[in-house]
């Protein structure tokens, strides 16, 4: 009895042993993580989250507001089948869900603002469909619809703007220059004071960035040239461009721009992010095994050294990759990835591309610990184009994207018969620089987000 009572707790035992054995061998592998997300998939159709350090913290905005221009311009925008104004009542709907009826604030603007106070029991989406109906829009008690200066509406919506609120200025964004000869000239003016009120706005809010967003919309109304801004009107009936300027902090733009998908906004065209963020202290590291060609060992503990450069491997390539966080950048992808955003100022190399990094398909340790570690989202591929293999650095650039200057013009005074005027913003080009040279002047001149440096030794 004894010996069988002796047997049964060994064999108990034993089975205890192999089961904890068995279970620490399986809690203890190292899998790759393309076998653990096969793995998960299987279980669960979610995609997986992506190798990283945690998001930072959101810091959404108190206060959202809207600011809607109703000058005689704008009156072409409301009509029965705008995507004007299904645009709007779109990212109302889209900002009353995420951030709450009572964060929006909602104002027509003119020579001065207006704020229209949203009654209890209406919606803020069925209130702006009324303020967007001509009725409304036109109304004696929607200010002075008369000319009014781009500038003097630009200097009271910043003012309105403060560290947790977000502003969103939505009109034709046309200077008036009044009756000139020389176009280009006056609006260079108008620039250079755009320049000023955000250098001004700088000094408040340190942090401040720009979100601009270019639409289209079917226009039927009066349009005034440069020329004759009070009389002499140009019926048109066609699509024309007018835009969404949403300006406050960089952590409350980034919060709007996470939710709001600009992109699939009705009659999206482009955006441009302009941010005073300083991005000096970027992290960057070069790769072990990603892009590479010809031999080389990555040195140092950031990894921004490669030591024992070796270019006889691979017919005489020389060629590696620099993983960098981008998550931080005031750019879109297509910005992030175009390779002409980026310069090589010293060595002979060249940028072969730029892409972004899947966490997932990297299967080399050292490449995953760094991506890890410092949160690496793209990598640029770097080949040597001549003798000798020296230090190198790369430039990203702060550059104005093409669409700023081919959807700009100087002269409106053909727009009723020409079709290519018709999709042009008068001097959109020198709004849009001047705000560009201002986070220039912030950022002391310099025309680039930030320089990688990388140590080369034979």
């Amino acid at each position: 009895m004894k010996r069988l009572l002796l047997f049964s707790v060994m064999l108990v035992l034993m089975v205890f042993l192999t089961s904890c054995s068995r279970r620490s061998r399986v809690d203890n592998s190292v899998r790759e993580p393309s076998e653990l997300q096969s793995d998960i998939q299987s279980i669960d159709q979610r995609p997986a989250l992506p190798i990283g350090l945690p998001a930072a913290p959101v810091s959404k905005p108190s206060t959202i507001k809207i600011f809607i221009e109703n000058s005689g311009s704008m009156n072409g925008y409301i009509n029965d089948d705008s995507e004007f104004q299904t645009a709007i009542k779109k990212m109302v709907v889209l900002l009353k869900h995420y951030y709450g009826d009572n964060s929006l604030q909602l104002y027509y603007v003119n020579k001065n603002t207006y704020k229209q106070a949203i009654p209890a029991g209406v919606s803020p989406e069925d209130f702006v469909d009324k303020m967007l109906d001509k009725s409304s829009f036109t109304g004696a008690n929607s200010g002075e619809h008369g000319n009014t200066n781009l500038n003097d509406i630009i200097g009271l919506v910043l003012d309105e703007t403060d560290d947790d609120c977000v502003s969103i200025l939505i009109s034709d964004y046309i200077y008036s220059v009044g009756n000139t000869k020389v176009a280009s000239v006056a609006l260079a003016g108008c620039g250079v004071e755009t320049m000023g009120h955000f250098l001004d706005k700088s000094k408040k809010l340190p942090s401040l960035s720009t979100l601009i967003i270019q639409l289209a919309s079917t226009f039927r109304g009066n349009y005034w040239d440069y020329v004759n801004p009070n009389s002499h009107p140009h019926r048109l009936n066609c699509k024309r461009p007018y835009y969404m300027c949403v300006v406050g902090s960089a952590p409350v733009v980034d919060d709007f721009f996470s939710h709001i998908k600009v992109d699939e906004m009705d009659g999206f065209k482009e955006k441009l992010l302009l941010s005073t963020v300083n991005l000096s202290e970027t992290r960057y590291a070069v790769l072990s095994a990603l892009g590479r060609k010809g031999k080389f060992v990555v040195r140092g503990q950031d990894k921004k050294e490669i030591a024992n450069a070796d270019f006889t491997k691979h017919g005489g390539e020389f060629q590696f990759a620099v993983g960098m966080d981008l998550s931080e950048f005031p750019l879109t992808e297509s910005e992030k990835e175009n390779i002409s955003n980026y310069c090589i100022t010293n060595g002979k190399y060249e940028i072969v591309r730029v892409e972004p990094i899947d966490p997932y398909s990297v299967t080399y340790p050292s490449d995953k610990q760094s991506i890890r570690d410092n949160n690496l989202t793209h990598m640029a591929i770097i080949r040597a184009t001549g003798l000798p293999i020296v230090d190198c650095s790369i430039k990203i650039n702060m550059e104005l994207p093409s669409w700023v200057s081919s959807d700009s013009s100087i002269d409106d005074r053909s727009i009723d018969t020409d079709i290519d005027e018709q999709s042009k913003t008068f001097g959109i080009e020198y709004f849009i620089k001047g705000i560009f040279e201002a986070y220039s002047e912030v950022s002391n001149g310099d025309n680039g987000y930030l320089v990688m440096n990388i140590k080369i030794n034979r």
